[in-house]
């Protein structure tokens, strides 16, 4: 049976850890492979590796960035019968609604970010899904390319995370509106 690797730095290594554990399609209780109990070793190296990236990625200009995306959600679509059989095995999931809720779902998503990639700052929000509207909330010039995504669905007029009585939400959404860092207007500087 063999036993995974980590992906770190854009390769496969293997794990310090010398201790595994057995993955199980939770559907059918067979053993479908062997993860390695990453330690704390393996836990620095991935995250150097990924501080080390958002150095590169920050200083990638727009259209760049837009096209790593883009690619991205290109082999995704490429590989979706991949994605949705090694998702189903390890989480026992119909794979119909892996592929309709999160593959499709997935590469759209991405698609979306893609285009967000172009915009350099303020607010982008827009319906993108059924009854969902997604909002990118940029932080200020100086934490470059940080993007903070929230996702709202609209039901009876109100703004919400999830369908039902949305008053809480709809508090939360208005005070994002009108925080300085999301609306400049709203800054005491603004003014």
């Amino acid at each position: 049976m063999a036993l995974l690797q980590n992906f770190i730095n854009n390769r496969f290594v293997a794990s310090t850890s010398t201790e595994s554990f057995n993955l199980v399609d939770p559907a059918t209780a067979e053993v479908t492979g062997q993860s390695p109990a990453s330690n704390q070793a393996d836990v620095d190296a991935a995250y150097a590796a990924a501080k080390d990236a958002t150095r590169t990625w920050g200083k990638m200009i727009p259209g760049e960035r837009q096209r790593a995306m883009l690619k991205l959600a290109d082999a995704i679509e490429a590989h979706s019968d991949e994605l949705v059989a090694a998702q189903s095995r390890n989480t026992g999931q119909p794979k119909h609604l892996i592929a309709s809720e999160e593959v499709t779902v997935g590469a759209d998503q991405i698609r979306f970010f893609a285009g967000a990639a172009r915009i350099m700052e303020g607010l982008a929000s827009g319906e993108y899904m059924e009854n969902m509207n997604s909002v990118i909330r940029r932080e200020p010039i100086g934490v470059v390319g940080q993007v903070t995504p929230l996702e709202l669905s609209a039901h009876d007029g109100h703004l919400e995370d999830r369908p039902g009585p949305g008053r809480r939400q709809h508090d939360r959404a208005e005070a994002l509106r009108h925080h300085p860092r999301v609306h400049p207007a709203a800054s005491p500087v603004g003014r």
